[in-house]
């Protein structure tokens, strides 16, 4: 069972039924996600949201905006999962879906070097919205003084870059755990559709309307 529901800037949720949209004080059990719908910049995104995660962190800076979820169980010192919103106002007629990932391989690169992981998915269309996804990440991550060591961990991701109306949306999902063969990387092209599949349909909507709607 699903409900659609508002994601509200403060992080907490406001449940509506999707019949009528009146507002539930429990999720029932039976519900095993909801359709979160955030308003970013000029256009609301809209996911499927496994009642099994959480948000716990959300910002907004001059031009940018990012909220993050992780699973009930883990915290966000110490997530190995992360699903991640981000929002870039006005950028949308300077750069090209797949331009603006392979900004972001390459400062991966810079930090991972040869343990740098990059690999391409393909074109999408996000509800008429032209869209990029990519594998990416590092086999071996840096610790925070920027040295790499054999007792590291890795971190990789599924990224869908959106090219919106006026801004860009970024979608991500993470996964850290141990270090990886480059060969064998935890996500590849084979599983990367089952990797985000909790989290699809992905969609832009319209702004506007009553807060639970996605207008495309």
């Amino acid at each position: 069972m699903k409900l659609s529901c508002l994601l509200l800037l403060s992080c907490f949720f406001n449940v509506v039924s999707a019949a009528e949209f009146e507002p539930l004080d429990v999720i029932p059990e039976d519900v095993k996600s909801i359709t979160a719908v955030v308003p970013i910049f000029s256009q609301k995104v809209a996911f499927n949201l496994p009642t099994t995660w959480k948000a716990v962190f959300e910002d907004q800076q001059a031009g940018s905006y990012i909220i993050e979820f992780i699973p009930q169980v883990e915290t966000i010192d110490n997530w190995n999962n992360l699903f991640t919103v981000q929002g870039f106002e006005n950028l949308a007629n300077q750069t090209t879906p797949i331009d603006f990932l392979n900004t972001m391989a390459f400062h991966f690169k810079e930090a991972c070097g040869d343990y740098a992981f990059f690999e391409k998915l393909g074109l999408m269309d996000i509800t008429g919205h032209q869209a990029f996804a990519v594998i990416m990440g590092c086999s071996n991550m840096p610790d925070a003084n920027g040295n790499i060591s054999e007792g590291g961990q890795s971190e990789l991701g599924y990224y869908i870059a959106i090219k919106g109306k006026q801004d860009y949306y970024l979608v991500q999902k993470l996964l850290r755990g141990e270090i990886f063969n480059p060969d064998e990387p935890p996500v590849n092209k084979a599983n990367a559709a089952n990797f985000i599949s909790d989290f699809m349909p992905i969609e832009i909507c319209q702004a506007g309307g009553e807060a639970y709607e996605c207008n495309k």
